[in-house]
């Protein structure tokens, strides 16, 4: 569901170009639920991505 949200939210062009980048690598990647929460979690601290992402991330 997660890696769900996130392929919806790439297609609507929320993040910068480079997050965009990055996401879209690990989502191609299939990595496992965790792994995947865990890279987000530093992208999340590196403030990387605007407001709106990061809300609909923590919902």
């Amino acid at each position: 569901q997660l890696q769900a949200q996130l392929h919806q939210l790439l297609h609507q062009q929320l993040q910068p170009l480079q997050l965009q980048a990055q996401l879209h690598q690990l989502l191609h990647q299939q990595l496992q639920p965790l792994q995947l929460q865990a890279q987000l979690h530093q992208l999340l601290h590196q403030q990387l991505q605007p407001l709106q992402l990061q809300a609909q991330l923590h919902q």
